[in-house]
Formats: C-alpha cells, sequence, structure tokens
C-alpha cells in the first residue's frame, strides 16, 4: 500500500532536500548553482554593454515522461543541446553566436552532448563546456566576445 503523507510534511521534506527523483539518497543539485552563477554574470555583462549581450538558457535536458517529451521533441527541442545560448552584437552589424554547457566539478558530457558539439564544430560555431564563472569568462575572451583583463580594464563587449 502506498503511504500518504501531508502537503505540510512534504514541503518541509523537500525544502530539507530529500525530496525529488532521488528521495532517501541526499540528491543536491550541483549544477544549478553554477549555472546560476553564469547567468548572473551573463546578465551583468548585458548590463554593462548597454544591450550587446543576450544570454539565455535552453530548458532541453532533465527527466520526462514519454507523451511530454515527444511533445517538446516536436516543437524542436534536441537530446544534447548546451544549456546557455549566448549571442553577441559583432562587427559590420553581424550578430556572434556560441553555447555554453554547464557541468559541475566531475560532470561529464554524455553522447548526445558529444555528438551536438561535434556538429557545432562542423558548422564553426563555439562551444564550451563550463564549470565556473571564470572558464565562463575565458570563453568569451577566446570567442572575442569580452577584452581579457588587463586590455582596457573591465570586460566589455566587442
Amino acid at each position: 500500500m502506498t503511504q500518504r503523507m501531508t502537503a505540510a510534511a512534504f514541503r518541509t521534506r523537500f525544502a530539507a532536500g530529500q525530496g525529488g527523483r532521488r528521495a532517501g539518497r541526499g540528491y543536491t543539485d550541483r549544477e544549478g548553482p553554477v549555472h546560476r552563477a553564469i547567468m548572473d554574470y551573463l546578465r551583468g555583462l548585458d548590463a554593462a554593454t548597454g544591450g550587446d549581450l543576450l544570454a539565455l538558457h535552453v530548458p532541453n535536458g532533465g527527466h520526462m515522461n514519454a507523451r511530454y517529451g515527444a511533445a517538446v521533441k516536436a516543437k524542436g527541442a534536441m537530446a544534447g543541446a548546451p544549456d546557455i545560448l549566448v549571442l553577441w552584437a559583432a562587427p559590420a552589424g553581424a550578430a556572434g553566436v556560441g553555447w555554453i554547457e554547464v557541468k559541475a566539478d566531475r560532470g561529464r558530457l554524455s553522447d548526445s552532448q558529444r555528438r551536438f558539439a561535434r556538429r557545432m564544430e562542423h558548422l564553426g560555431v563555439p562551444l564550451a563546456v563550463c564549470r565556473s564563472v571564470a572558464d565562463a569568462e575565458a570563453a568569451l575572451t577566446d570567442w572575442g566576445v569580452v577584452t581579457a583583463p588587463g586590455e582596457g580594464g573591465e570586460p566589455c563587449a566587442r
């Protein structure tokens, strides 16, 4: 027989980090805090450059039931797509584009993420695996989006 739980008990258990799909095993979201910190950095960079950079989360991942999974796939979701899409103003009115895949310290790319990365390489679109804000800043510097520290002070979009 299924054991019932009150809503108050559920909220207490969930708030204590004991809920979710891995209840009882102490599941901790190690990637989420890194992801939020990188998005905060990118939003700050957007504000500092007067809107010359746009970053958005692509909610492709996660576990979902078959019906919902089929619906989002029909709408264009693609397995392996990275977490963050970055667009920036480039010279001559063009736009630059790059992807950031956020991983926790020991997180590894899945097979579908490696396939997506190879496809981006073929298309000439930069993709970086970032485990920290420093990694994201280094990627944006490599892509020519921001100046490296010491090349004119604070990072700014080019």
